[in-house]
């Protein structure tokens, strides 16, 4: 998962270094342009997966506020009845 959010670690060196790499035969070109969509494919990834954690975040932190809310009522219906 960590490759999957940080693609700089391995993408910002060793890709231009391939693309350099290449020439200009109709094979080479014909290579650029797989390279290019599967770039894009992992890019269009990233953005989905980015997207999906913030909304689970937030979903997690909307829970998480439920439940302290709910664990403090049953603090107080605990230490309310006790008095009775």
């Amino acid at each position: 998962m960590r490759k999957l959010i940080n693609p700089q670690e391995t993408c910002g060196t060793k890709l231009p270094f391939l693309l350099k790499a290449l020439g200009r035969s109709a094979e080479e070109r014909q290579l650029l342009e797989r390279y290019t969509r599967q770039l894009d494919q992992q890019e269009n990834r990233l953005e989905a997966v980015q997207r999906e954690l913030a909304g689970k975040t937030r979903e997690h932190d909307r829970t998480s506020q439920e439940l302290a809310r709910l664990i403090g009522e049953v603090v107080f219906e605990v230490t309310d009845s006790g008095r009775r």
